[in-house]
């Protein structure tokens, strides 16, 4: 499936401060990244730092004031298998072990948090249905 993806955020650095930024698209076996473009503005430099095993992408940059990042892409993820309703959900025991880093909670997904919202919005559902209902949601 062929997916165009944007970001564009805008902060405010009081003082002048070094940043490392990961808003870039994943670059992984199963997802291939056909155009992409990153603008920082005001125009600092980028050092763009190689993907890390997971093919997380991140940059650094020293910035000061008004900063406002934009990201574009055009990604291709066809490779992936589609999920489909009507899957049991598994308790943490059952899962593979290199499954657990993606539930548990970082600075960045605060998975702790959004499971009692995804309870809440979508308590009435169980296993992959309650997942699609909350990708439904997102999009």
């Amino acid at each position: 499936m062929k997916l165009n993806v944007r970001s564009d955020i805008v902060f405010d650095f009081q003082p002048e401060t070094e940043i490392i930024a990961s808003v870039q698209a994943a670059s992984s076996p199963d997802q291939t990244i056909l155009a992409e473009s990153l603008i920082l503005s005001p125009d600092f430099p980028i050092l763009q730092d190689p993907a890390d095993a997971r093919g997380e992408r991140r940059f650094r940059a020293r910035v000061g004031g008004e900063v406002r990042i934009i990201y574009e892409a055009a990604i291709e993820n066809g490779r992936r298998v589609p999920l489909v309703g009507g899957l049991a959900q598994h308790t943490w025991t059952e899962l593979p072990a290199e499954t657990l880093q993606y539930l548990t909670a970082s600075r960045y997904c605060p998975s702790d948090l959004f499971i009692s919202f995804a309870t809440r919005e979508f308590g009435n559902l169980e296993g992959s249905d309650r997942i699609l209902a909350v990708l439904d949601w997102i999009h």
